[in-house]
């Protein structure tokens, strides 16, 4: 389906019929669909979540 749910391409028809230009840029720059979250951000999450755990175990101290 290239990339699209059934919902995107529902709104995308919804826009090209009533939407104005703006609305048609939005519709075409978004999408529903559900993906998984990149590595670079688990990764510096990971960080965070890291150095949270380490500055609470010296606290503790």
């Amino acid at each position: 389906m290239s990339g699209q749910t059934l919902t995107d391409r529902i709104a995308a028809a919804q826009y090209q019929l009533t939407g104005s230009d703006m609305a048609r840029a939005v519709c075409k720059a978004t999408t529903h669909e559900v993906m998984a979250p990149k590595k670079k951000h688990l990764e510096c999450k990971w960080t965070i979540f890291r150095q949270v755990i380490i500055n609470h175990h010296r606290d503790s101290n």
